[in-house]
């Protein structure tokens, strides 16, 4: 009964002894369960953080390339401005250019017919002779 009774004894220190151990292992798992869950609050935290920052990068390049854009169409608006004026001087030119050369060939036929006069063609003859 002794032996019984001290093998009794050492499981029951045993079972003590696993038992601590048992709380201890299980205080450790919930402070590991609670660090694990702070750390992926930072984790999700510092992501959201990051496409925030993309977001804000993303948004202000739209605004850059879209202020660029309306810098273009404004160029482009005014080229075509400066083509069509351009394009109508050149036709205005034209026009005179071709009211010019019309004009001056009715002024050469004019002096043509005014050397072809019988008082002209006496002119010449006289002063052939002197």
């Amino acid at each position: 009964m002794r032996e019984l009774s001290g093998k009794v004894s050492i499981l029951e220190q045993q079972l003590e002894t696993e038992s601590q151990q048992k709380e201890e292992a299980l205080a450790k798992v919930e402070a590991l369960g609670g660090l694990v869950a702070e750390l992926q609050l930072q984790a999700e935290a510092q992501r959201n953080h990051e496409v925030l920052e993309k977001m804000q990068t993303t948004e202000q390049r739209a605004a850059e390339l879209e202020l660029q854009l309306q810098a273009e169409a404004q160029q482009k608006h005014d080229a075509a401005e400066k083509v069509e004026m351009l394009e109508f001087r050149v036709a205005d030119l034209e026009r005179q250019l071709d009211e010019q050369s019309h004009t001056q060939g009715e002024t050469d036929e004019q002096v043509c017919c005014v050397c072809d006069t019988p008082a002209l063609s006496l002119l010449r003859q006289h002063s052939e002779v002197t």
